[in-house]
């Protein structure tokens, strides 16, 4: 339900697109959505995580958030010894403030600002940077165990505060790859990840 009283902010509908080519087969496991998760792709609405992100579990936590696994635009790099402290990435929609990333072999750096609209994360330090470098969490969020399937809201029912939130991931099944959201090519590179369940629409010629 949409409010617009003074004193809130405005609520809007969130649809849960369905990202399965066939529910035949497709296994999927409950989980809790941490509050601190954003969707920066949402300006405005970044607590309100769309249905189709790529997730990551927090290791210390439990909780899970989007994916925090990208890479450096394929423009960005730094000569040796300038260093920069902001850095273009393929999408910086899962980040947030106070992350703590690796950048290429760069460990232990903090973001200290992210520009949704213009897909930039700021860090602590001035670093050296090539293109194609991978930038990820390092709270155990960056290793993609599965695709949430309902869009979550993490606010509470007066949509003052924000709360965590009960949702599904899908562990197995065949998935229609336009609807995903994350970098899905870093993610599908990762060696890590643990998606061997989820087969992608374009595997299948579709």
């Amino acid at each position: 339900m949409n409010r617009s009283l003074p004193g809130y902010e405005t609520i809007h509908t969130l649809e849960s697109p369905d990202i399965l080519l066939s529910h035949l087969g497709a296994v999927r496991v409950p989980i809790i959505v941490g509050k601190e998760s954003r969707d920066g792709g949402l300006v405005g609405y970044e607590h309100e995580i769309r249905a189709g992100w790529l997730m990551g579990q927090v290791t210390a936590s439990k909780l899970w958030s989007p994916c925090k696994r990208t890479t450096l635009a394929a423009d960005e790099s730094s000569s040796s010894g300038e260093g920069t402290s902001l850095l273009t990435v393929v999408t910086a929609a899962p980040f947030v403030v106070g992350d703590v990333i690796t950048v290429g072999s760069q460990t232990g750096l903090s973001v200290t600002a992210v520009d949704y609209d213009a897909n930039s994360l700021t860090v602590d330090e001035a670093i050296d940077v090539e293109e194609n470098d991978a930038v990820f969490a390092e709270d155990g969020s960056a290793t993609c165990r599965g695709i949430l399937l309902d869009s979550v809201s993490l606010r509470n029912d007066d949509n003052t505060v924000d709360v965590h939130k009960s949702s599904g991931l899908l562990i197995q099944g065949v998935v229609r790859t336009s609807l995903l959201l994350g970098d899905l090519d870093a993610i599908r590179a990762d060696s890590s990840a643990k998606l061997s369940g989820v087969r992608f629409s374009d595997e299948h010629g579709q």
